[in-house]
């Protein structure tokens, strides 16, 4: 669906299709009405569900050696996880 022009009119709902006709009716031209969703972000719901137990997850692991880094607490709350997600460039 991103990068795409998307009509506004679908052809099996009755409503678009009498629209279409009465625009055809007052213009003698269909005309075709479209979004373009290429600057358009798309979040659905349930998208990041669980996001916290996959940073705690990811933060909680133990490391070993001299780049052993100091360990994020495991009692806090799951917000505190949430801040501390980042997307990857």
């Amino acid at each position: 669906m991103e990068e795409t022009d998307v009509e506004l009119r679908v052809a099996h709902d009755m409503v678009s299709q009498m629209e279409a006709l009465e625009d055809w009716r007052r213009t003698g031209k269909r005309e075709k009405k479209t979004v373009s969703t290429r600057n358009i972000l798309f979040i659905l719901s349930g998208a990041f569900t669980g996001l916290d137990e996959i940073v705690k997850r990811r933060l909680t692991r133990s490391d070993i050696g001299f780049r052993a880094v100091e360990k994020a607490p495991t009692d806090a709350p799951p917000s505190w996880y949430l801040h501390q997600a980042a997307p990857r460039i």
